[in-house]
Parts: C-alpha cells; sequence; structure tokens
C-alpha cells in the first residue's frame, strides 16, 4: 500500500501507511518512512507552514528516536541532518544536535 501511495504521490497518505507498518513491526525503516513523508509533504507546502509546523513534526519524530536510541543508520542520521537544513536552523543548533546524536550513539554502542 505505501509504494502505492509513492507512486501517485499522496504524502499524507504515505505518512499513514508508513505509522501502520511500523505499529504492526516496529522497524525503524517504517518508521523513517514516515518522517521522509512528513519531510516530502513540507515540499509540497508553502514556506511558512513547512518551517513552522510540518517540518517542526518531523524534527520531533526523529529527536523522539534519538532520546530514546533507536538511531541505527547513517540514513537516519542524514534525514534529520536535512531536516535541520530545510529550516535553515543556526549552525548551534546543528552542532548541539549531533552532539547529541554522538552521545546517544557512543551509548548504544558501549551497551552492546
Amino acid at each position: 500500500m505505501f509504494m502505492s501511495y509513492v507512486r501517485v504521490a499522496d504524502y499524507k497518505k504515505q505518512q499513514q501507511a508508513a505509522m501502520a507498518l511500523y505499529k504492526l513491526k516496529p522497524k525503524n525503516p517504517y518508521y523513517f518512512w514516515a518522517v521522509m513523508s512528513v519531510v516530502m509533504q513540507a515540499y509540497k507546502a508553502d514556506e511558512k507552514l513547512a518551517k513552522s509546523v510540518v517540518l517542526v513534526l518531523a524534527e520531533r519524530m526523529v529527536k523522539k528516536f534519538v532520546n530514546e536510541g533507536k538511531i541505527e543508520a547513517e540514513q537516519e542520521v542524514q534525514l534529520y541532518l536535512m531536516i535541520l537544513e530545510m529550516q535553515v536552523c543556526w549552525f548551534g543548533l546543528i552542532l548541539s544536535s549531533m552532539l547529541q546524536f554522538i552521545s546517544v550513539i557512543c551509548r548504544n554502542i558501549t551497551s552492546k
């Protein structure tokens, strides 16, 4: 179902299908499909709405996984950086977020 929504560029339905998959089988790729669907909604929305609402949602979704120590792949970090870049965040915010990412990743590595 998700891929059919991708073909027709229905980003909201993509997000819903990805979250349904994630709830059924909690795997990171499904969750990050949902995050990417939110990012695509931001591309489609006007700039003010994208920066004030849609991208904030995408950032919070990723931060949730960072705080829970669930980040598993480089692509997940790259998506987070892309979201920050789209928000035109300040260098300090990006640096702060990256330091948080690194500390969480280091804790995950040392606990395994």
